[in-house]
């Protein structure tokens, strides 16, 4: 049977996640809510599912690679995880000098779709060819770390969120444990910044070609 598509069907809106409680930035604790991330500059956020996996870090090593490239075109980076277990290694390992806040409520991970078993992660993954490649790449991105537990079991995804158009983009990880690449992300911003109008995701022309990296990869592997 064809997996469940990983695209979140329905969009969430800047006003409903800049509700979202978190604290941060680590190792603060302080409390904040969501909407004063994005509400200077766009923000590019990675709900990471759970920050002990190499393969979850993955992303956040990437999008650390790219740093200066997401700052030349004005966007602030951002990692959300649902849990503190772990976050000084995460750190150390993949996010140096990074901003990184803690969603208690998972509200971000809640974001990208319904509360289903089509949300939650499942150890068969591992067996599916893509999942091994992505084992792979992910070598070097430091040792993983026991944050197992409820939380780490909902599937994290990406964000790009703006302070007046809204969220422009976001996309859940899939079976594979597969992501928004760190260029698709850049290419969201950068569209932004050259004035396309990308508001919605998504339904108008840009956000289709933007997103054809993730769509393609979902279609390739579930039913929409």
């Amino acid at each position: 049977a064809a997996a469940p598509c990983t695209l979140a069907r329905m969009p969430a809106t800047a006003a409903m996640l800049g509700l979202i409680s978190l604290r941060g930035p680590w190792p603060s604790s302080d409390k904040l809510t969501a909407a004063s991330l994005w509400d200077k500059k766009p923000v590019v956020l990675y709900a990471i599912r759970r920050m002990g996996c190499p393969l979850c870090r993955r992303l956040a090593a990437e999008l650390h690679s790219m740093r200066s490239d997401f700052e030349k075109a004005g966007a602030r980076l951002v990692v959300v995880s649902a849990q503190p277990t772990g976050a000084q290694a995460f750190l150390d390992a993949v996010w140096s000098d990074g901003e990184l806040y803690v969603d208690e409520d998972e509200g971000f991970k809640k974001a990208l779709g319904e509360n289903s078993n089509a949300q939650k992660y499942s150890n068969w993954w591992l067996l599916r060819p893509g999942s091994l490649l992505n084992i792979f790449r992910s070598t070097g991105n430091g040792k993983s770390f026991d944050d197992l537990n409820a939380k780490s079991m909902t599937l994290g995804g990406e964000f790009v969120i703006h302070p007046s158009k809204g969220v422009v983009f976001q996309r859940r990880e899939d079976s594979t444990f597969g992501h928004a690449s760190g260029e698709t992300l850049l290419q969201v911003v950068r569209a932004l910044n050259e004035g396309h109008d990308v508001n919605g995701v998504p339904s108008t022309p840009l956000t289709a070609a933007v997103v054809s990296e993730s769509k393609q990869q979902c279609d390739e592997k579930c039913d929409l």
